[in-house]
């Protein structure tokens, strides 16, 4: 299967989860190893790959009292030109046992 990339099974993207313990293995293990997205080789952070979003734009979700810091993260689309309908978001919960009973936000524009 020359020139065929093939996409990564559910088995693939589990398995680089497990070895997610840090943003540099998110980073490389998942987002360019796994799911082969076109991140420069070298970055480290997920500040370097994202960018912020609002509070303001999860209006009235109550997110932002269990936010760490108080700032969400959407990794950069996978290739800009197309309209990639859907998103990865970072988030840091001041507790795992302090979680909103609604962890999938669906957001969509206006």
């Amino acid at each position: 299967m020359d020139g065929i990339e093939l996409v990564p099974t559910d088995q693939d993207i589990l398995t680089a989860i497990s070895q997610v313990n840090n943003q540099q293995t998110f980073i490389e293990k998942l987002l360019r190893d796994t799911l082969r997205w076109p991140i420069p080789k070298g970055t480290s952070t997920v500040e370097d790959v994202a960018y912020e979003w609002p509070l303001s734009e999860f209006h009235g979700s109550g997110l932002d009292q269990h936010l760490l810091d108080e700032r969400i993260l959407q990794i950069q689309p996978l290739d800009p030109e197309t309209q990639q309908p859907w998103g990865i978001f970072v988030l840091r919960f001041k507790s795992q046992r302090t979680l909103p009973e609604r962890t999938r936000y669906d957001y969509r524009s206006p």
